[in-house]
């Protein structure tokens, strides 16, 4: 217990350090209070990831604080979104399987992104369907056709090989996955402002993860996979991975080279978000955290990708 203490402790410091100098950067994309609403619900979360202790509580807890997060936010559809897309980079894939009757080893694996997903996303896909008086700017697209088509080919593909339980399960997993949120993103999103809103709060999560990363390659030593024996979860094959003797960083992530996508994505939305200002002394710790994470993921086709970019 007393390492997961240091380990949060830690922690902590290094988000206390990135909200106080990513602030300048977010001065036109959210007000004071939504910029500080957002970093407090992502110090709520790290303190309940380290000290939860069991599985089924910690996701249970955050159900509680995601949704909580979202009545404060109180911006509808959007705001549900904007909290989930904040906490995804947040949160660690600890993980429970739901116990099976019979002759079923389990129901359903749930994480966090599938607990937030019935928790806020299903909320938000609710509530649109609910507004049928107001008007629908976006209509059936192709696209909803090709992401619909493509989790039924996936599935289709499982038949021969796959019980009935595990294509219920698997259909079930898609919904939760990819076609909810799908859904409440190019349904719930009805402006600009709605989708720099959320933006905003999906790029302080990988900023998060950007300055855990940066904190992970100076410590030499990763701050959340510690937490695999705490939990009893393993989510990695190894604790550390290693490359040139050098720790291969990877904050809340299950490998390395998640991380490094994560920051590939952070570096276009931050700039998207930023425009003209991303030359700007302010905006360069953001950037300059983004960049020495994903270099410290030693993940050279990500590398490649961001020098492209």
């Amino acid at each position: 217990m007393t390492y997961v203490l240091k380990l949060l402790a830690m922690v902590l410091f290094v988000t206390c350090v990135a909200a106080y100098a990513f602030k300048p950067a977010f001065k036109e994309l959210l007000s004071p209070a939504e910029y500080k609403r957002a970093w407090n619900v992502v110090m709520v979360t790290v303190v309940c990831t380290y000290l939860c202790k069991f599985p089924g509580v910690f996701l249970f807890v955050l159900a509680a604080v995601a949704v909580y997060a979202a009545v404060l936010v109180d911006r509808g559809p959007v705001g549900k979104l904007a909290v989930y897309l904040l906490l995804a980079s947040v949160a660690p894939p600890i993980h429970v399987n739901l116990g099976g009757v019979g002759g079923i080893n389990y129901l359903l694996s749930l994480d966090h992104l599938r607990v937030m997903s019935l928790v806020l996303v299903s909320w938000a896909a609710i509530e649109l369907v609910a507004a049928k008086s107001q008007p629908r700017t976006v209509r059936f697209l192709w696209v909803d056709l090709l992401v619909v088509a493509y989790q039924l080919l996936r599935i289709l593909l499982m038949v021969p090989h796959s019980s009935l339980t595990t294509l219920v399960r698997a259909s079930v997993e898609a919904g939760l996955d990819i076609l909810l949120p799908y859904y409440v993103v190019t349904r719930g999103i009805r402006s600009m402002a709605d989708l720099r809103f959320a933006g905003g709060h999906m790029l302080i999560g990988l900023l998060f993860a950007a300055s855990v990363g940066v904190a992970e390659a100076a410590l030499q030593h990763n701050l959340f996979s510690g937490l695999q024996s705490f939990y009893g979860v393993q989510w990695q094959l190894t604790y550390q991975l290693m490359r040139g003797g050098l720790v291969r960083v990877q904050a809340a992530t299950p490998q390395p080279i998640v991380l490094a996508f994560m920051m590939l994505f952070a570096i276009g939305l931050a700039y998207w978000l930023k425009g003209e200002q991303w030359r700007r002394a302010r905006v360069t710790a953001l950037f300059g955290a983004i960049f020495i994470a994903l270099a410290a993921t030693f993940s050279r086709g990500q590398w490649l990708a961001a020098a492209a970019l």
